[in-house]
């Protein structure tokens, strides 16, 4: 029996890659093939990020991004689909190459999918199941060997699909080592608050308002809910004193 991939984790983050073969044919009922059907969801999905619009991975709070791409035996061998849509490898034209054409034709498309969360890969998956549910259907579903009964009501089954045709990643780096997605929401918005402080406290000319220390404790009681090591474990400050004042203090 074969191994399946391990994941790769660096700092709290770890990857994923899926190639799934796409099915071959029309939908039954329908005039239109899986790999159609698979296009048109994809292209939804990504009207909508564009537009600014809510979408069911969103929801997911573990994610740092994830891919999604067609993969067609053109582009695999081939190289690319020119603006007119014609087969291409570097300047030539292999559209009118029939007996080309008629090979690329019996070959599989491809999904690829990649991706990069906090924690593990098992958890990661089962929020797909649990949060996507019918999204994950409507996409991996016109893939080869997905479960019949969907993501959300066969996780095993669709955990052992996704561990069938994860391919194995040899190099893995990531640039923010110890943060997760939400750590990277929470400090962003600190951010702004600090800079918020920074306009309502410095006059025209650049100097500090009077009665700066008493904003600043302001803005310390405002922000000390910002918890986990930010910049203090419970979202505390912790003001670093001379040894010299310590000790005067406990002599105190």
């Amino acid at each position: 029996m074969a191994r399946w991939v391990e994941s790769k984790n660096v700092g709290g983050v770890s990857e994923v890659t899926l190639l799934t073969p796409i099915k071959k044919g029309f939908i039954p009922g329908e005039g239109r093939t899986y790999e159609q059907r698979l296009h048109q969801a994809l292209t939804l999905t990504q009207e909508r990020i564009a537009n600014g619009y809510p979408t069911a991975i969103s929801t997911i709070p573990t994610i740092h991004f994830a891919r999604w791409l067609i993969l067609r035996p053109q582009q695999y061998l081939c190289g690319d689909v020119d603006p007119r849509g014609r087969l291409t490898y570097g300047a030539t034209n292999l559209a009118d190459d029939t007996a080309i054409k008629l090979e690329m034709e019996k070959l599989t498309s491809w999904l690829f999918f990649t991706s990069n969360f906090d924690g593990d890969m098992m958890a990661y998956l089962r929020d797909f199941a649990v949060f996507l549910g019918e999204d994950l259907d409507h996409v991996w579903g016109n893939c080869e060997g997905y479960p019949a009964k969907g993501a959300s009501r066969d996780f095993d089954g669709f955990w052992a699909y996704a561990k069938k045709y994860q391919l194995t990643t040899h190099a893995f780096y990531n640039a923010y080592p110890g943060l997760s997605v939400p750590r990277i929401h929470q400090l962003a918005a600190f951010k702004d608050l600090f800079d918020a402080f920074v306009a309502r406290t410095r006059d025209g000319d650049g100097r500090s308002i009077d009665g700066l220390a008493e904003a600043f404790d302001q803005f310390v009681a405002e922000t000390a809910c910002f918890p986990s090591a930010f910049p203090d474990a419970g979202g505390m400050y912790r003001i670093p004193v001379p040894t010299g004042e310590i000790h005067r203090r406990g002599a105190g």
